[in-house]
């Protein structure tokens, strides 16, 4: 791993601001959270057939798995997410998040990227709220703010219908970030933003700094040519 210099967070580097912003999925976890929690659903809670589902629409050797990503390449569209979001209908929420919670500490506990969560403790001891904006859905999200502490999140939220989730979007924040921050918080500032998301260049641009965390060199000199500063994950 390489990393550039100056990644340590003080007060001088954030005055001005209030909000510390971090993304969660690649982020803060080596983890796509929605896929992953989807899967532990499927293996600790969802019958058979729908256990059986998931793995057609998400192993890499279905050819399924393949048609889906082309469609979602060109439609724009999470395909993939939009499906195994759907074998959540008919789970109670109260059983969501009580899945969520053990999924945050059974499963993403072994997963956490130490120098983005150092950059949380550093922004926490500057005196910044801790805001976790992911597109990952509100279960897993809330489970995650919870468990770490985070004084706010903001995420994609689930259809709730009769307290049993239906198994839709009812709002999708990727690649709206910043629009949904200033729309939630119109009197606070973005002091900090750490993501790995190319669709997060709008939010990282707004912020008074911003840290991209990259896992390749295409990412890398993307966010250079925009002066962001990068942490080097790639293998």
């Amino acid at each position: 791993m390489t990393r550039t210099e100056n990644t340590n967070i003080t007060g001088e580097d954030l005055a001005g601001g209030s909000l510390a912003v971090f993304d969660v999925c690649d982020t803060l976890y080596f983890s796509n959270t929605t896929h992953d929690f989807v899967r532990f659903a499927a293996d600790n809670k969802m019958s058979g057939i729908r256990r059986s589902i998931f793995h057609i629409f998400n192993a890499r050797i279905s050819p399924l798995f393949w048609l889906l990503l082309v469609m979602s390449r060109l439609s724009g569209k999470d395909i993939h997410k939009s499906l195994n979001i759907g074998l959540l209908g008919g789970m109670s929420s109260q059983e969501v998040e009580k899945l969520a919670s053990k999924f945050y500490q059974e499963f993403l506990s072994d997963k956490k990227i130490s120098v983005s969560h150092a950059l949380m403790h550093d922004a926490r001891k500057a005196g910044h709220v801790i805001l976790l904006c992911s597109s990952s859905i509100e279960p897993v999200v809330k489970a995650v703010a919870e468990g770490i502490g985070a004084d706010k999140y903001l995420c994609t939220e689930l259809e709730v219908l009769d307290d049993h989730i239906s198994g839709k979007i009812s709002h999708e924040v990727q690649g709206i970030k910043i629009g949904n921050i200033r729309e939630r918080f119109p009197d606070d500032e973005v002091a900090l933003a750490v993501s790995d998301n190319l669709s997060d260049a709008s939010l990282l641009a707004a912020a008074q700094k911003a840290i991209a965390i990259s896992y390749s060199d295409r990412a890398s000199q993307f966010w250079k040519d925009q002066n962001v500063e990068v942490i080097d994950l790639k293998q």
